[in-house]
Parts: structure tokens; C-alpha cells; sequence
């Protein structure tokens, strides 16, 4: 007897129809396969025709549908909507599934794993949500084809930060990232930095997405007035902040790094790229916009209160804590 088989793959299916159609039995097809005659009884019968037979097309369409019923989003209708609601705000899997751990207490509610195969079931795809993801594939990607990211020189690691920042409770912790844009021909970006403690935010035109570049940008606006109010920022493993150490050498400040494939880690700045999305799409020429222009539409989110500050704002905490440093700081 055929040792058990608890999966039976695409080729196995054709194998299966082959022999049934050459008069085989099913004790025999799981003899000539070495698959366990159980499995094999339980293939035909739950994904064949009765009045066709068993084919393999329709038996590999039956299982994709019976494994999209089961997926726990098709079932959790309060969860789906707020899954579709962060995707809608450019939001990835990962961002989404991290976050609503955080927000349910560090329990996990779903896995970033789930979420792409809802988005890739057959659900997903009629629902065209792969449209929300950064880069809208029709198919995913697998994961093995993902090039290596480039080491980055003195990272230090997310996990090495200290308790004090983690927790939210000292003034003048930063994350940052960069914000992309679609627009034909242009390859300007906005850098974006919010501070963990006030979620006071920050939007800087970028020219390109050159490390150099990068790095000078945000050297610019800490020194011009602000350099006491950072003491640490944190990236994801982008190339764009290669150079982090000529912040951390002109600004005298810590930097951190999250986990790769994991920039869901820091969760306040990647919350304030989906509010500011709504303002800004990707489809924006953000090359055509003035810095002023981007300032006022980042100012008018910073002057909205959030219930993790008491329904204060983040310029009014920001500029509370700003107070209370010695010297003086601009904002």
C-alpha cells in the first residue's frame, strides 16, 4: 500500500484522470501513484463530475474555491471591511496585519499571509483589490524571487532599540520613509517623518530617491532650528537611507532599522502616509507641487485631534514638548 498523502498536486490530478479514463480502478490509480487509496477516493469524489467524470481543471478550480470559502475574511465580515479599508489607503499586508495585532493588544488577529491569499483568492481578484498594492500585480510574486536588499553599513537593529523609545514615553523619536508616485517621467518623492510621542508629521519634497539626496534633505530640516527635537530615527531597509550614518554623524542622533519585509514596524509614520494619501495619490505630480502647498496639507492633519493624544493635536503636543526643551526650536 501507497504511503498517505495529505496534498495531491496539479500532476497528480492529470495522472488521476489519465488512468481512470485507460479503465483503472481507484484501488489501482493509488496503487500506480504510491498515494494512499483514501486520498484518492476522497479526490475523486469531492472534486469530480458524476455525469463527466474527474478532470483536473475542474477539480483544481473546486479546491481554489473551497479553500477561498474557508479563508477567514470571506467569513469575518467586520474584519474584511477594515482590511479593504486600510489596502484602500495603500496600506501592505504586512502594515495591516501588524497593526491590528497592536491594536487588539499584541493578539493577533490575522497574518499577512492570509490577507494575500484573500487578495489573490478568486473573491480578491474579482474584487480587483491587488490594485491597491504598491505594485498592482494581476499574480503575486512569488517569495523566493525577491532580490536580497543591499546591507546597510552600521544598521542597527529595530530589536536593539531602547525600552524608552518602544514605549512611546520620551520626546523626540522619529520614524521615516518615503512616499512614491506614479507620475510618468518623474522620479520626486516626498520623505516623511513623524515623531512617535506627538505624531507631529512631516512631508519634505525629494527631488530622487539617491541616497545623498535623501539623507540631505532630512540633515536640512533637523538643522535648520529643530536638531533638539530628534534624538533617534527609525527607517525601513530601503537603499534610499544607505547613507543614514552622515545623518547620525550631522545630527548627533541614534538610527534604527526594522526587520526586513517588515516596515510595519514603524506603524505612526506608515499611518500618516495612508491619511496623507487622501490628499495625495499616487497618480499626483508631486514634481509640479510647491513645498509650501505640501506644508499646508500636512499642517491641516497635524492640527486634527487623535484619541491617542486625548483628542489634542499633534502640533499642540508637539509644541508642548517643544516648550519644555531648553533653547529654541522652530516648528
Amino acid at each position: 500500500m501507497g504511503n498517505k498523502y495529505d496534498h495531491i498536486t496539479h500532476e497528480n490530478r492529470v495522472a488521476i484522470s489519465t488512468l481512470l479514463r485507460a479503465g483503472f480502478s481507484k484501488a489501482a490509480v493509488a496503487k500506480q501513484l504510491n498515494i494512499h487509496r483514501s486520498t484518492i477516493y476522497r479526490e475523486i469524489d469531492r472534486n469530480g463530475i458524476k455525469s463527466v467524470g474527474y478532470l483536473p481543471i475542474v477539480a483544481k478550480r473546486r479546491v481554489a474555491e473551497r479553500k477561498s470559502r474557508c479563508l477567514k475574511l470571506n467569513e469575518d465580515n467586520e474584519l474584511s471591511k477594515k482590511v479593504v479599508k486600510y489596502l484602500r489607503e495603500s496600506w501592505s499586508p504586512e502594515q495591516i496585519a501588524g497593526f491590528l495585532k497592536m491594536e487588539n493588544g499584541g493578539s493577533s488577529l490575522i497574518s499577512h499571509e492570509t490577507i494575500y491569499r484573500w487578495i489573490y483568492s478568486d473573491f480578491g481578484k474579482r474584487n480587483r483589490y491587488y490594485t491597491f498594492l504598491r505594485r498592482k500585480r494581476l499574480w503575486r510574486t512569488p517569495r523566493g524571487s525577491r532580490k536580497p536588499r543591499a546591507i546597510i553599513p552600521g544598521r542597527v537593529s529595530i530589536a536593539e532599540r531602547p525600552a524608552v523609545i518602544n514605549q512611546k514615553s520620551e520626546f523626540g523619536h522619529w520614524e521615516g520613509d518615503l512616499m512614491l508616485f506614479t507620475q510618468a517621467g518623474t522620479k520626486f518623492n516626498l520623505i516623511t517623518l513623524r515623531e512617535r510621542t506627538s505624531r507631529f508629521f512631516v512631508a519634505i519634497l525629494n527631488p530622487s530617491k539617491h541616497a545623498h539626496e535623501t539623507a540631505l534633505r532630512i540633515i536640512d530640516y533637523f538643522a535648520a532650528g529643530r536638531q533638539k527635537a530628534v534624538s533617534s530615527i527609525t527607517f525601513d531597509n530601503g537603499a534610499e537611507f544607505f547613507l543614514h550614518l552622515e545623518i547620525v554623524k550631522q545630527l548627533s542622533v541614534s538610527t534604527f532599522f526594522c526587520d526586513p519585509y517588515k516596515s510595519w514596524q514603524k506603524g505612526s509614520v506608515e499611518n500618516g502616509n495612508g491619511v496623507l494619501r487622501f490628499e495625495l495619490p499616487r497618480t499626483t505630480a508631486i514634481n509640479t507641487m510647491p513645498q509650501k502647498e505640501i506644508d499646508k496639507i500636512v499642517m491641516s492633519i497635524n492640527r486634527r485631534p487623535m484619541k491617542c493624544l486625548g483628542f489634542k493635536t499633534p502640533e499642540a503636543v508637539f509644541n508642548e514638548n517643544i516648550r519644555n526643551l531648553s533653547g529654541n526650536v522652530t516648528t
